[in-house]
């Protein structure tokens, strides 16, 4: 989705917009809340006005409640997206296995905290295992947390590939149990030998991020000068 801002100049305004503006066959509008905030005031464009607008938005006009034009600048940019990742401390118990089977084990956070992602180490290489996740509060009664989850080790000479994160539902449980079942070729036991946990939050950066400016237009209604 395209976003922008738009720069409103509501002071010091001497142009032509002393004359109120004829809005005969403008179809669109949409008020805009400025508070009374004198001086510049930054907006942002909605999507609203974008799906009414021409994609340059050479349309676009800002008035005032008496219908007289003001002065604006549009700041075109993309708004950065940025990833947030914060650690959770864990402690791996009760690793246990059942030959040939699946491997097993429990961290504990230590006390109910949000947690969204896992990753994980596993014992050897060149395997895709499936796994299942649960939570639970008190270590006894469990709760499916996500299920067929698949981990992926491919090692060669000079490079290797690994899908070793899960990715699930944001849960406060105090206890996550790991199930990792053995591939056919795996060794009589597997090892999950590390699971370290992260709240990973999406955040948008305030500003905009600057795009180059490719064609730039000034230009004024016949009308009104």
């Amino acid at each position: 989705m395209r976003q922008l801002l738009a720069i409103l100049c509501l002071t010091g305004i001497v142009t032509s917009a002393d004359a109120a503006i004829d809005l005969t066959g403008w179809r669109w509008q949409r008020s805009i809340d400025v508070q009374t905030s004198p001086g510049f005031v930054r907006l942002v464009i909605t999507p609203e006005i974008f799906d009414e607008s021409h994609g340059s938005l050479n349309d676009l006009r800002v008035i005032d409640e008496s219908n007289r034009l003001v002065p604006h600048v549009i700041h075109w940019g993309r708004v950065k997206e940025i990833q947030s990742h914060e650690g959770r401390p864990d402690r791996l118990l009760n690793a246990a296995f059942v030959p040939g089977t699946y491997a097993r084990a429990t961290a504990d956070f230590g006390e109910t905290t949000e947690k969204n992602h896992i990753k994980v180490h596993l014992s050897g290489q060149n395997y895709r295992r499936r796994a299942l996740l649960e939570g639970s509060n008190d270590s006894r009664t469990w709760e499916v947390v996500a299920e067929d989850i698949w981990l992926f080790d491919v090692s060669l000479p000079g490079q290797t590939f690994k899908v070793d994160t899960i990715q699930f539902p944001t849960n406060n449980f105090r206890y996550l149990r790991l199930t990792v079942y053995n591939m056919a070729d795996d060794p009589r036991r597997i090892t999950i030998e590390t699971v370290n946990s992260t709240f990973q939050r999406t955040e948008m950066k305030k500003e905009l991020t600057p795009l180059p400016v490719k064609h730039m237009v000034v230009s004024q209604n016949e009308k009104d000068s």
